[in-house]
């Protein structure tokens, strides 16, 4: 959102909101670089691209996104990017290529399913179609529509890029940063009268402070029980004393060691390690757990959708209204 208001407005505020948004991101999960490379691809197709790559505007971004990550990128280069080079090596798989291609598979398959909800939800929604409909929603497809595409599909195609080329395994749960609202919502005002858009807004507006009041809290509290639930189931079944992390230990001693460290700082190092990776997984089956919860939810509510009144175009489609 900071990146196309960024475009669509000139106030510098806009890109350094978005220059400290993308490097935030960032640490918050390296993978997230991929998103800010989408943003960078999808500028040089909006309609506005020619303005606002002559401003000052898409440098400021840079500039602010670069000394957010100024202070982790000078330990990165202070460690020889042990992190980054630690992670590569763990999801490294060039000895069974056919490894490699069954993840990419299942990742765009993943992508494909959580998509058919949405797909689903929005056809019903817009039944019966029109070719009046039909031509709305491709009437400014060269122009802000592209770049929103862009944005939205670029996460899903740049892993598969530049990553399945070097051997790196794609994880499903990967696709969840091109679920954005932002397609969504432009095509749902593509439908509405310019005096319609305010009153449109504020219904947004207040479904989403609900969401925010009580859906995240919800997700939040349950998140939390069944990370606390699997944690335990998979620690009584992880001995100290089996072979799996005896080995786990042992390889990433020996990795650590051949760094620099010390045998002792190594075998703590090594234990913190997979301390972690008890915690990551842990994180990511309640997360599963959540978003199996929310699908669920969805689907109950889902027949509501043939309570709304079917409806006609807007006379000039969204080619009037952007």
């Amino acid at each position: 959102m900071t990146f196309l208001a960024s475009i669509e407005r000139t106030n510098l505020a806009w890109s350094a909101l978005f220059g400290l948004a993308s490097g935030l991101a960032i640490l918050g999960k390296y993978y997230a670089g991929l998103i800010v490379l989408a943003c960078a691809l999808a500028a040089l197709l909006h309609p506005q691209r020619r303005s606002y790559l002559r401003s000052p505007r898409p440098y400021l971004a840079v500039l602010i996104c670069a000394l957010v990550l100024a202070p982790n990128l000078y330990w990165l280069a202070e460690h020889d990017f042990i992190s980054i080079r630690l992670h590569v090596a763990e999801e490294r798989s060039t000895d069974h290529p056919l490894a490699v291609v069954a993840h990419a598979l299942t990742f765009v398959g993943a992508f494909v399913a959580l998509s058919s909800t949405a797909l689903l939800a929005f056809w019903l929604c817009l039944r019966p179609w029109s070719a009046a409909m039909a031509r709305s929603l491709v009437a400014d497809w060269r122009g802000v529509r592209a770049a929103v595409a862009c944005i939205t599909i670029a996460p899903v195609v740049l892993p598969l890029a530049l990553l399945v080329p070097a051997g790196i395994l794609l994880h499903s749960p990967w696709n969840a940063p091109a679920f954005f609202f932002v397609p969504l919502s432009v095509i749902a005002y593509s439908q509405l009268k310019p005096n319609e858009n305010n009153r449109a807004s504020s219904l947004t507006n207040l479904f989403r402070n609900w969401g925010g009041s009580f859906g995240i809290s919800f997700a939040t509290a349950l998140s939390e029980r069944r990370q606390s639930f699997h944690q335990s189931v998979m620690a009584a079944n992880l001995p100290a004393s089996g072979a799996w992390l005896q080995n786990f230990v042992q390889r990433t001693t020996n990795y650590l060691m051949s760094q620099g460290y010390s045998h002792a700082d190594a075998m703590k190092a090594a234990y913190l390690r997979y301390y972690e990776q008890l915690g990551a997984q842990t994180r990511l089956l309640g997360f599963m757990d959540v978003f199996r919860t929310i699908g669920w939810l969805t689907l109950a509510v889902t027949p509501l959708v043939f309570l709304i009144s079917r409806f006609q175009a807007a006379k000039g489609g969204a080619s009037a209204n952007h």
